[in-house]
């Protein structure tokens, strides 16, 4: 008898299945701590040759509305890299960055700013050029 209940239970687990993807509604900034960085003294120094520092607020109705857009791509990278910088306020940001809107993606070259793209158009255009 308890041979047939897991048998049946194997069988309806089967046919129902477990949904262990994260759809992309679902996805979070906290998804992803190891390229999240809180100390605005690291902004400069990550191990790349060339980065991008994505800037958003957690209440930003600017930065909410490409959010989905923005981490889904995350999940897609394999060549370029985008560390994420939460920012509430300008002690936030390291100053030699000197972002005064969100959501703005700066790219680093050699620890350096590079180039800022600024608003929900620029951040997305640039991070859909990105592989």
């Amino acid at each position: 008898m308890v041979k047939k209940l897991v048998l049946v239970f194997v069988f309806l687990l089967f046919l129902v299945g477990c949904d262990l993807t994260t759809t992309e509604d679902e996805l979070d900034y906290s998804d992803f701590p190891s390229i999240t960085l809180t100390d605005p003294d690291t902004q400069l120094t990550q191990p790349y040759d060339v980065y991008y520092l994505y800037f958003y607020g957690p209440t930003c109705s600017a930065c909410l509305s490409i959010k989905t857009e923005v981490l889904l791509k995350l999940t897609l990278l394999h060549n370029d890299h985008i560390f994420l910088v939460e920012t509430d306020s300008l002690e936030d940001i390291n100053e030699a960055i000197a972002v005064s809107n969100i959501p703005t993606l700066v790219k680093i070259v050699d620890g350096e700013v590079d180039w800022y793209f600024v608003g929900t158009t620029q951040v997305l255009e640039e991070i859909n050029t990105l592989s």
